[in-house]
């Protein structure tokens, strides 16, 4: 977005621009040598001899985020708005550092800016509607996002941004509609021929499957369209029965993927075994962390029945449904990058004031999703959490952790058949695939033989198979009562954002059961080798 600059305002005097200019290239000095603690005093001491300079401003917000000092920066974001109230190329600049922050709701007030000085533009609504979507205010994003057209009918973001809001809010036809709509302005729109074959292949007309298969077929080599086309393509296959074809589409599309990245797994394993060896016990001192036990923290392998759990219990009248939520990576991963650190080296080092700072701040953002006047508990269902939960144990000792597990042929073919739009480089080669499930299988043998009655573990296929019983052994460990709500949890009306979020709005059925089988064991054969032995296997 384009967005021309409002005149400057009145400088500072000379000699202080004189000094502000010393202390930037103090601050340039020092980011060159990586040496982050100087390049903030440097900062700090341009903006109190220059309050008006932008660039520090905009370095010292972009240092702050990037350290897991999100509140800080957000501090410095408000004191830059305060100063150019009607700078709307300013509102975006800070608006667009938010959003990649996840503060969400600070990026919101900054586009509000945009769209007041701005009236006209989609871009800004578009924008607004993204932020209240991340919030899961859904249809109030939807609002936003049809502002956006109305200004522009042709906007290439916003009728795509309204598809997937309306479907995370439950409103499926209205998702398929807009769908449909947007095809036919841009008949060769490869998400919206995706999406629309995982929602409602019935809507897949014959011009939309040729799409489809147009653009799967192009040459190989790294093509965004021709990757996300082949998922769409695979899903409308799997439809048919056709399972070789399917995992041929498949096969195709995640090799584009993978060749789009650079990525090598065993910088993964290595971290799972670091992480061991860092956390050879969880025996803390009983002054750390904070006392409170709104955390539940829903994880495991994606693709494992995390949403399937969450929403069982997001369905109860005490919990609320926090969604995949990076809080809590962003916070450890911060305070690690602050020290200069690459994690996990330094966990034993950490002090006590350390880990309470960090549960302190981690629960600070989840409260942005409920206050404990609403819910009693807030689930985090952020699969790959299961990385800190040595961490999590320090800081959060109350806190509800729960397993989900799957059979991992399941899982691994349920990961291959989907796109991720977040940070999962493992998911598109399946030997890679096997390799970081084992180590993953591994860190939680180590978690669990560490903190046996602390971790609870959910079968998927128990679950589904017996899904009362286990959902009030469930609620039991959460310390909640039984409620009729929890069993019923389809006709939840929240927000869901995962890639299950169509299974979620049905009842539990079996047909996820052992889907494996529909494609052989040797479609699935550099997985299992790689995964080698594993107690999660069943023999079904």
């Amino acid at each position: 977005m384009k967005i021309k600059r409002r005149a400057k305002s009145k400088s500072a005097p000379a000699h202080l621009r004189a000094a502000a200019q010393e202390s930037w290239s103090q601050v340039q000095a020092a980011l060159a040598v990586q040496d982050l603690a100087a390049a903030e005093r440097a900062l700090r001491e341009t903006l109190k001899r220059q309050a008006e300079h932008w660039p520090a401003r905009q370095t010292l917000m972009r240092l702050l985020a990037e350290t897991g000092r999100a509140d800080e920066a957000r501090v410095v974001a408000e004191e830059s708005l305060a100063l150019r109230p009607s700078d709307a190329a300013l509102a975006h600049e800070i608006g667009m550092l938010l959003v990649t922050q996840g503060a969400f709701a600070s990026a919101f007030t900054a586009f509000e800016v945009v769209a007041r000085q701005l009236p006209h533009n989609a871009d800004a609504q578009n924008n607004l509607g993204g932020c209240l979507r991340e919030m899961e205010r859904n249809d109030d994003a939807a609002r936003y996002f049809a502002k956006a057209l109305k200004l522009d009918p042709a906007h290439p973001h916003a009728r795509f941004n309204m598809a997937q809001s309306l479907m995370e809010a439950g409103r499926r036809s209205e998702a398929v509609a807009a769908l449909l709509e947007l095809l036919k302005l841009n008949p060769e729109h490869a998400d919206a021929l995706r999406l629309l074959a995982l929602w409602d292949r019935s809507a897949v007309a014959p011009e939309h499957r040729s799409a489809l298969e147009r653009l799967a077929a192009r040459p190989e080599g790294v093509d965004d369209a021709a990757m996300r086309a082949g998922f769409g393509l695979a899903a409308l296959l799997e439809a048919e029965g056709d399972y070789g074809a399917a995992f041929a589409a498949l096969s195709r599309a995640n090799a584009r993927m993978r060749a789009s990245y650079t990525y090598d797994v065993a910088d993964d394993v290595a971290q799972h075994a670091a992480l061991m060896a860092a956390t050879p016990s969880l025996d803390g001192d009983p002054q750390s962390g904070v006392d409170d036990a709104t955390p539940i923290f829903i994880l495991g392998m994606p693709r494992s029945g995390t949403s399937l759990v969450e929403q069982i219990l997001a369905s109860h009248s005490h919990v609320a449904g926090g969604g995949e939520r990076n809080d809590l990576r962003r916070v450890v991963l911060g305070g690690w990058d602050a020290r200069g650190w690459r994690f996990p080296d330094g966990m034993q080092t950490l002090s006590n004031a350390d880990v309470t700072r960090m549960a302190q701040e981690y629960l600070q953002r989840l409260r942005e999703v409920a206050s404990p006047q609403q819910a009693r508990r807030i689930t985090d269902k952020m699969p790959a959490n299961y990385l800190f939960i040595g961490l999590i144990r320090r800081m959060l000792p109350n806190a509800r952790i729960i397993h989900c597990v799957r059979d991992p042929r399941d899982v691994a073919l349920s990961i291959f058949k989907t796109w991720f739009s977040g940070e999962l480089p493992y998911a598109y080669d399946l030997a890679e695939l096997g390799r970081y499930f084992a180590a993953y299988e591994r860190l939680m043998a180590h978690w669990k033989a560490l903190a046996p009655e602390a971790i609870y573990r959910v079968r998927y296929e128990t679950l589904v198979a017996q899904p009362e019983a286990e959902i009030r052994q469930l609620l039991d460990f959460c310390g909640l009562p039984f409620e009729q709500a929890c069993v019923d949890f389809h006709r939840s009306k929240r927000v869901v954002r995962t890639a299950s979020l169509a299974q979620v709005r049905q009842p539990i059925y079996g047909g996820a059961v052992a889907r494996w089988k529909r494609y052989g064991d040797e479609a699935l054969r550099p997985f299992t080798e790689a995964l080698g032995a594993s107690d999660s296997l069943l023999d079904v």
